[in-house]
């Protein structure tokens, strides 16, 4: 072609131009091809070779079925009643889980684009209008398929949206947490590489054939982004069937099969029971996590699930699983059997303990009417030989199926003010009032300071009106005229041991209620049982200290457990019994009979003579059959001869008083001790005093008694 030149001539370029002929393009696309077909010959030729010489292993290898290592668990032991009543056990339960692309709220973005392309065809997806408007119908669908799903489970929309809200939050934190840790990663990798190296013609080469430079890595998918999270627990069979009976309609949601742990009788002996949940490092008290947020086996977190976790523990097994690429299931080789709990048998009448806990509520409920201040108490049955608790009572409970479900209330009830999860029962230290008093009683015995026959003149105080004061005084302003030991003891003339004390002194009154187990745990198996509070000899030296603790006041704390124990060992002989509640075994028939049950030497108290305990026992007797006795109006009964003695604690002026009644039954054999305590109450004799009546009357009806019991003749009205 010419060069341009200033003045040129446009058509002479044209057509000096025609006679040029455009270079041909055959020639390369012939080379093209060509190396295209000597790229497919060396494939197929690599294929022809691997045929031939490997062709047999590849297909041995695509038909080889995948393995997979599983763990399968067992069932966790069961706790039974004494009469075999299950109280905690495994069983079999369905949950509804939902796709968790399905449970967010808002949905992913990238996933919900993908679902709204997918409906749309090839030339619809190409305009973002017709995707946002399919993205927003699919919201709307969402939203109406969670009602619906909520509604079919019986839940409130708000606490369905909580609980996928909640599950939710969790994979997201999940997910930002395992990204977190391989940016983490990736910084330190970054930082300990090695220095660049000085700027050479070495250095240039050497880079220009190093790998490139790692980046940052990219967000991953856990697992728990993909996979189907548990919303409802326990679902009934008709909900079952309507999810599974519809799949199209419920796509993204399935049923799955799990064991939880259940409590078939709900709240009876909750604390005694415990309860399950996961292995969080957190003090039993603390919120379990919920049983999907960990594949680890649920272990006791309180009362007996938490003593006997070695024996109720299930252990899980191992196997390998070989499945075609299609999932099935083809053949398992067993390495290590999975082996259930162990079962274990408490000394618990299930009957009797509902029926306290039933009369306990009521008791604190009537209360709770009259004053409008809600309180706690507790119920105690001890058989007084062999030491099996039959009743461990304590209000109020909680249900310890929420904890092994992980429901949301839980929360509720530790933050409760009434303290549902303190064991009462076990762990409740209160001065014990009067009830103390047949202790006090055997200390002046044993020290030779009184004769139980010799009478004590009581003008209501003993010196001076305005203190150590007799309840009769300060409600009546009399006193209660010449009175035994038996007669202090049915009317609980606090007079009579303010008197007797002094002579007696602090030290033997401490030895003696150290000897019948105060101020230290009973030996019961549950852990956290509570001493109560035993003052020192230093404490006690004032003497008006000393006398308020002869009548159970002052600094002075006891336990159910404490004063259950010294009734059953002024009933039994003088034998402090240690409180049971493991069997070995389930009764085989009457579960009422008493077992013969040789004491043990070692647990005799020391130094205590039966001449004592009868002087005591005979002012227990009278404290309920004596008319003049504090309990006879509200606790005697024609059926059942009891003994016992009412107590009523002094809290402060601005505070209702404590209510005891402790005492055993029958009377003229004894069997069985109890105690009954309801905190801030009142009068012992009224409150504590009228349970403790319907609880041997309940007994009674159970057959603990045998052949009701009627006296002789009434006892006439008088001291006795």
């Amino acid at each position: 072609m010419h060069p341009l030149q200033p003045d040129f001539d446009w058509q002479q370029i044209v057509d000096d131009g025609r006679d040029e002929q455009p270079a041909s393009t055959r020639d390369r696309l012939w080379i093209v091809l060509a190396l295209f077909a000597v790229a497919l010959l060396f494939i197929f030729g690599r294929a022809v070779q691997l045929e031939i010489s490997d062709g047999e292993n590849f297909r041995q290898l695509a038909a080889r079925p995948l393995e997979r290592t599983v763990e399968p668990a067992a069932s966790r032991g069961t706790i039974r009643a004494r009469d075999g009543t299950p109280l905690a056990t495994d069983r079999r339960a369905k949950a509804l889980a939902i796709e968790f692309h399905h449970l967010a709220n808002p949905p992913e973005p990238a996933w919900l684009r993908r679902q709204a392309r997918a409906r749309l065809s090839r030339g619809e997806r190409r305009q973002p209008e017709r995707v946002a408007a399919m993205e927003a119908t699919i919201r709307e669908e969402l939203a109406e398929w969670h009602r619906q799903l909520a509604a079919l489970c019986q839940l409130p929309p708000a606490q369905w949206q909580a609980r996928t809200a909640r599950i939710q939050r969790r994979v997201s934190q999940l997910a930002e947490h395992v990204n977190e840790r391989r940016l983490d990663r990736y910084a330190e990798q970054s930082a300990t590489a090695a220095p660049d190296a000085e700027l050479s013609v070495g250095s240039i080469v050497a880079g220009l054939f190093a790998p490139p430079e790692r980046l940052p890595p990219p967000a991953v998918i856990i697992a728990e982004q993909v996979a189907y999270h548990r919303v409802v627990d326990d679902l009934p069979p008709e909900v079952v069937a309507q999810i599974t009976g519809d799949p199209k309609k419920y796509a993204g949601a399935k049923i799955i099969e799990y064991t939880r742990r259940d409590y078939p009788q709900a709240t009876v002996a909750a604390h005694l029971l415990g309860y399950v949940g996961q292995p969080n490092g957190n003090s039993p008290t603390a919120m379990p996590l919920e049983p999907w947020q960990t594949g680890e086996l649920p272990v006791g977190m309180t009362g007996v699930e938490r003593l006997a976790e070695e024996t109720l523990r299930c252990r899980l097994g191992l196997e390998t699983q070989f499945t075609d690429h299609r999932g099935r299931l083809l053949d398992t080789t067993l390495h290590r059997a999975s082996l259930p709990g162990g079962d274990v048998v408490l000394t618990l009448d299930v009957q009797l303990q509902q029926s306290a806990e039933q009369l306990l509520d009521r008791s604190l409920r009537r209360r709770e009417r009259i004053t409008g201040d809600s309180h706690g108490g507790a119920v105690i049955v001890l058989e007084i030989h062999s030491g099996e608790l039959l009743v461990a009572a304590s209000a109020p409970r909680f249900d310890p199926n929420w904890f092994a479900a992980g429901e949301r209330r839980v929360e509720a009830v530790l933050a409760d003010p009434h303290q549902p999860m303190f064991d009462r029962a076990t762990k409740m230290a209160l001065p014990p009032g009067s009830v103390f008093k047949p202790l006090t009683a055997l200390a002046l015995l044993e020290g030779k300071v009184i004769d139980p026959q010799q009478p004590f003149t009581c003008q209501g105080y003993l010196e001076d009106p305005d203190r150590l004061r007799c309840q009769i005084y300060r409600q009546q302003g009399v006193g209660h005229g010449d009175v035994t030991l038996a007669d202090a003891l049915a009317q609980s003339c606090n007079v009579y041991f303010f008197h007797h004390v002094r002579q007696l002194g602090a030290v033997p009154l401490l030895d003696w209620a150290t000897r019948c187990g105060f101020g230290r745990r009973s030996g019961l198996e549950l852990p956290d049982e509570a001493a109560g509070n035993l003052p020192s000899a230093a404490e006690l030296r004032p003497t008006a200290q000393t006398q308020a603790m002869a009548i159970g006041q002052g600094t002075l704390t006891a336990t159910p457990l404490q004063i259950v124990r010294l009734f059953a060992a002024i009933a039994n002989g003088g034998y402090l019994i240690t409180p049971k509640l493991l069997r070995d075994q389930i009764d085989d028939g009457d579960t009422h009979d008493t077992p013969h049950t040789e004491l043990s030497d070692s647990t005799r108290i020391a130094g205590l003579s039966e001449s004592s305990l009868a002087a005591v026992r005979e002012g227990m007797r009278r404290t309920v059959d004596d008319p003049n006795g504090t309990a006879y109006a509200t606790v005697r009964l024609a059926s059942v001869p009891i003994a016992g003695k009412t107590g009523t604690a002094e809290t402060g002026p601005k505070s209702e008083d404590h209510a005891w009644f402790a005492g055993y039954a029958p009377a003229d054999s004894p069997r069985y001790a109890f105690v009954v305590v309801l905190e801030h109450s009142g009068s012992g004799a009224t409150a504590a005093g009228s349970l403790a009546k319907s609880l041997i009357q309940r007994m009674h009806q159970l057959g603990y008694f045998g052949l009701p019991h009627m006296a002789e003749k009434e006892i006439p009205p008088g001291k006795g």
